[in-house]
């Protein structure tokens, strides 16, 4: 019986060794997974900082950009606005030249029509009074002879010259589209300064 209780005891003992060695290797199985688990979310935690440092990076380069495009149009609109109140008191200043300083410019374009014979000159409506066909006969320039139109051009300063069916516009409004256009790129220049 002693033979017996001893193959008892062995076999309990190789059985409890074997059932240790499994929980071993499945506590070993379990630890391991644990750690691949963590490591896998720590990995996914790192990507997803990433992703929302990428995003919140994205966002702020634009917002930053908007703000900046946002300040540009704002400075843009305001140098335009102040760009359009100095031509247009440029344009009043011409509108309301005295007969004085409105005669010399007459005389200055008429000048660049010597021997070009027959001129007809239509006042803007700003201008009328400032000269007449009396004074326009005392202007003498030679190989010229300039009729004033009773015709008036409405709401502007300055006049037109017309020779042969061709008009010549000296029209304040004219005047100073073309100074404009002209001075528009300096003007931008000195703003940049």
């Amino acid at each position: 019986m002693a033979k017996i209780n001893e193959l008892v005891e062995q076999v309990v003992r190789k059985e409890t060794q074997a059932y240790q060695e499994k929980v071993e290797a499945k506590r070993v199985e379990t630890k391991q997974a644990l750690a691949d688990k963590q490591q896998a979310l720590q990995a996914d935690l790192v990507t997803e900082k990433s992703k929302v440092d990428d995003q919140l990076n994205t966002r702020y380069q634009i917002t930053h950009q908007s703000q900046k495009i946002a300040h540009r149009d704002q400075l843009l609109r305001e140098k335009q606005t102040l760009l359009n109140k100095v031509f247009s008191l440029a344009e009043d200043q011409l509108n309301n030249l005295s007969a004085e300083d409105f005669k010399v410019f007459v005389t200055d374009v008429l000048t660049q029509f010597k021997g070009q014979g027959d001129l007809m000159v239509k006042l803007g409506e700003h201008s009328q009074g400032l000269l007449d066909q009396g004074w326009l006969d005392s202007v003498a320039i030679e190989g010229i002879n300039v009729q004033l139109s009773e015709e008036l051009v409405p709401q502007n300063g300055g006049f037109i010259l017309e020779k042969s069916g061709i008009q010549y516009n000296f029209l304040s409004d004219t005047l100073i589209q073309d100074a404009k256009q002209r001075l528009t790129v300096e003007i931008s220049k000195l703003f940049n300064q």
